[in-house]
């Protein structure tokens, strides 16, 4: 399937429909031209303690 006929679907959906499209391009590793996704570069590092999920985005009380 190249094509997807959303004419007579509202705009702010088809739009919302073409960034879903994009997601799972990225999701896949191809992009519209086809060509597979860059690597992104990785530094080695040090880990100090942990950080749990809640700690991370746990509001302040105050």
């Amino acid at each position: 399937m190249e094509t997807i006929d959303v004419k007579d679907i509202p705009e702010p959906i088809a739009r919302g429909l073409e960034v879903v499209a994009e997601m799972a391009r990225k999701l896949t590793g191809t992009r519209d031209e086809g060509h597979s996704r860059i690597q992104l570069g990785v530094r080695s590092g040090t880990v100090y303690g942990t950080l749990s999920r809640k700690e991370l985005y746990e509001e302040d009380d105050n």
